[in-house]
């Protein structure tokens, strides 16, 4: 039975349609300091009240963030935050695996939504590829397209209208300035002007009150209480944010070293109001403006928020509802005449002192969805569990903004309002119109957001009017195909033993049977069956490759089919001759899973052992090479122990190939010493190189030509080789530009040891021809 006793209505009309067209304000979300209900809820709901700025940070990828400073704008100041990464951060290599730049996009994204939302912030990604190094603006700005890129900076300003914006600074670089962060700085200088035109539909005119940029080093700049001590939790701003950053698994490392040094002080942008000299108090001090005609709900806000704080709850009561009251009649009133400033304030109080009085009265909804990751037209439940602190007087009822347009169905009709009581249960059946975003990495790489929310509002009518309230909540779900399919392995080589890993999972309630398969004019059909029995139940498959005879050499694309439909995915099957030795195995030392070198070394055929901290064979007879995957010494925490026996291995006469390991990695570790590398100084994929026609690396059993230069991924290399001044070196190649070493060989002892500067395991993800023959002569050295 539909009800409707949510006066006035014309205000409410107006809620309803705020709910659909402003994005979800700080709600509760993953942090355990920010929870619905208790202390912190009503901590958090007074600060709210009092500070009803909103900050938006610019950050070129996840990570980059100034995480500390945003937690205490957040849960110190009150500001709503909102965290805006350009990039996913797909070429920043993942601390866990060897997964492709791709899939680890949408892991840092998942990632980058869980930290955020762990500091009671809200995450916008605007969706543009990381390509990795790019030493050109102009190179850039046609890779990202400047007009799109001021027209999502635009969207994404106007759609939170933020008093002040906060440019993070490009963390991984020295000096904290790249051709990427410069192009970001320009564009969204630009955008901010372009925000604060009128428009005739769409978001309105928004005019941003305070730019700044990150300051190389702290001097006059302005910075936030970061190691100030939240008063209820009695911890810092900067450890709640250091507990929040553990959600970085991909950049459990790296987090923390691009950290180390950050100051965390701000700067006015040249050419904005607001100069860092005449805001000596903080980052957001006098955000926002309060206009005049505001002055009165103003002050009830005030009001409200001080009688709260001093726990008189009668009092508190009678003060927001009075707030309430003000704050509607303006809205109803105004309604044509509001300022985009005026309308956002008065919003964003009325839902503020709805959450303030909900925490007063002790009001937690708690509610369990069924499923949260649904499919197209999807029947799921949301069940509300029996709670006594629920009031059973009066009348309550629950609304769904989102089936106002009647595309959802709800309890089988097409109504929105409903008459509520605990425990209670909503069978929803989701519209066909939805977009996917699972999988992330296939479907949910260009969505402005990670999930699909929708919100309800659960309001109640007590025989007391100073205990009506509207408690509002959302679900948070993945939306996909009923059968989603990604491909593990993209790139694949047209050899003996080949295979193709695919990632299905099933959403449908229903068990799906049938098979994946493959079969073209290159591929061999190939056929596996696959049962899912249940919704929610994902496989990884292994898929084993057959190819057919004579197939020419050069790039062949197949495609993947889920039983006998349409094909679901497509790989690029790629024929190339490699030369390897194969008569020995290759020990390696890796701190990754699926590390791009094993697998690297299994399609050249090359027998590899993997290598842990027990390793102390001293013989050069069983094992022909040792490889060190890049960062190992990091990554693993027996990896500065592991170098020091190989080390002893290679004076013993054995040959070590050791990847990049960061050059703060690991003090003492015997081998980077000798043969070390810079620190971070980037070269273009295309960067050009220099080799050494003499060298055994460059010339067997591979001769490496120009061509296995071209069409390298994320970058040439990171660093180059740095060796002590006493090692005797052989330098295989250089950096054309600087001559810097690339690959440089030491005779250590009896033994060599080889230092490779290349960025060679994205080369290796995509199976690139001159990668692979490139690691088969470094093997064979």
């Amino acid at each position: 039975m539909r009800i409707a006793f949510f006066p006035p209505r014309l205000f409410f009309r107006l809620w309803i349609l705020a709910l659909l067209s402003f994005p979800a304000t700080g709600l509760a979300g993953d942090s355990p300091y920010l929870s619905a209900a208790g202390p912190g809820a009503r901590h958090q709901a007074i600060l709210d009240l009092g500070s009803p700025a909103v900050v938006m940070s610019i950050a070129a990828e996840p990570g980059e963030e100034d995480l500390p400073t945003l937690t205490a704008l957040r849960m110190g100041s009150g500001a709503r935050v909102v965290s805006v990464y350009v990039t996913d951060g797909g070429a920043t290599p993942s601390d866990i695996d060897g997964d492709l730049p791709l899939r680890v996009a949408a892991r840092r994204k998942v990632e980058a939504e869980s930290v955020i939302r762990g500091v009671g912030g809200e995450a916008f990604f605007l969706g543009f590829p990381d390509y990795g190094f790019v030493s050109q603006k102009g190179s850039l700005e046609q890779l990202w397209n400047r007009d799109s890129l001021m027209e999502r900076f635009v969207l994404a300003i106007r759609m939170y209208r933020p008093d002040a914006i906060l440019l993070a600074s490009d963390v991984r670089a020295e000096g904290g300035d790249t051709v990427r962060s410069a192009l970001i700085r320009e564009i969204l200088m630009g955008a901010s002007g372009v925000s604060a035109r009128p428009v005739p539909s769409g978001p309105g005119a928004w005019t941003v009150s305070r730019i700044l940029e990150e300051a190389p080093s702290p001097g006059s700049g302005l910075a936030a209480a970061v190691d100030g001590i939240h008063p209820l939790w009695k911890k810092s701003y900067r450890r709640i944010a250091r507990e929040a950053a553990q959600g970085y698994r991909s950049l459990r490392y790296q987090f923390s070293e691009w950290n180390a040094g950050r100051k965390g002080t701000y700067r006015s942008l040249a050419g904005r109001d607001g100069a860092s000299r005449g805001l000596p108090h903080g980052l957001i001090e006098g955000l926002p403006v309060i206009p005049v005609t505001l002055n009165d709900a103003a002050s009830d806000v005030r009001q409200a928020a001080s009688d709260a704080a001093k726990g008189q709850d009668e009092t508190a009561l009678q003060s927001i509802s009075r707030a309430i009251a003000r704050v509607e009649n303006s809205i109803t009133t105004r309604k044509a005449s509001l300022g985009s400033l005026e309308k956002r304030l008065l919003l964003s109080w009325k839902e503020k002192l709805e959450d303030l009085r909900c925490t007063v009265l002790g009001i937690d909804v708690r509610f369990a969805v069924s499923d949260t990751l649904i499919a197209r037209r999807q029947l799921f439940t949301l069940r509300f569990p029996k709670d006594r602190k629920f009031p059973v007087k009066g009348r309550s009822e629950i609304i769904f903004p989102l089936a106002i347009d009647s595309t959802w169905l709800i309890n089988r009709g097409e109504g929105f309002r409903f008459s509520f009581s605990l425990p209670d249960t909503f069978d929803i059946v989701t519209p066909e119109i939805m977009e996917f975003n699972r999988p992330v990495s296939t479907n949910g790489s260009d969505k402005f957001t990670l999930n699909t929310r929708i919100p309800f509002v659960i309001a109640h009518k007590d025989p007391d009017p100073l205990r009506n309230f509207a408690c509002r909540r959302e679900m948070v779900v993945g939306v996909s195909p009923v059968q989603s399919a990604e491909i593990l392995t993209p790139f694949v080589r047209v050899t003996r033993g080949e295979r193709l890993i695919v990632h299905l999972q099933n959403v449908s309630r229903d068990p799906y049977r049938g098979s994946i398969s493959v079969g073209d004019s290159v591929a061999l059909e190939t056929r596996l069956p696959v049962v899912l029995r249940r919704s929610g139940i994902a496989s990884r498959d292994t898929l084993p490759l057959a190819w057919r005879d004579s197939v020419p050499d050069g790039d062949h694309p197949v495609a993947l089919r889920i039983g006998k439909g349409k094909p679901v995915g497509v790989f690029t099957a790629r024929k190339f001759q490699a030369l390897a030795d194969t008569s020995r195995p290759v020990g390696l030392l890796t701190g990754l899973l699926d590390s791009p070198l094993e697998e690297a070394l299994r399609r050249l055929h090359i027998p590899c052992r993997l290598l842990d901290g027990s390793f102390r064979d001293t013989s050069v007879t069983k094992i022909r090479t040792i490889l060190i995957d890049r960062d190992a010494c990091v990554l693993r925490p027996d990896g500065a122990r592991t170098a020091a026996a190989i080390g002893k291995w290679v004076r013993a006469g054995g040959h070590c190939v050791m990847l990049r390991q960061h050059p703060r990695a690991a003090p003492g570790n015997p081998l980077t010493e000798i043969a070390g590398f810079a620190m971070t100084c980037v070269m273009a994929p295309g960067a050009p190189v220099i080799a050494d026609s003499t060298s055994g690396i460059l010339s067997h059993p591979n001769p490496i030509s120009g061509a296995d230069w071209r069409g390298w991924i994320i970058s040439r290399a990171q660093s180059p080789v740095v060796a002590s001044r006493e090692a005797d070196q052989v330098v295989h190649l250089r950096d054309e530009l600087t001559g810097a070493p690339l690959i440089t060989s030491v005779k250590i002892g009896t033994g060599t040891l080889t230092a490779v500067a290349l960025d060679l395991l994205p080369q290796l993800q995509i199976v690139h021809p001159g990668a692979c023959r490139l690691l088969a002569n470094l093997v064979s050295y």
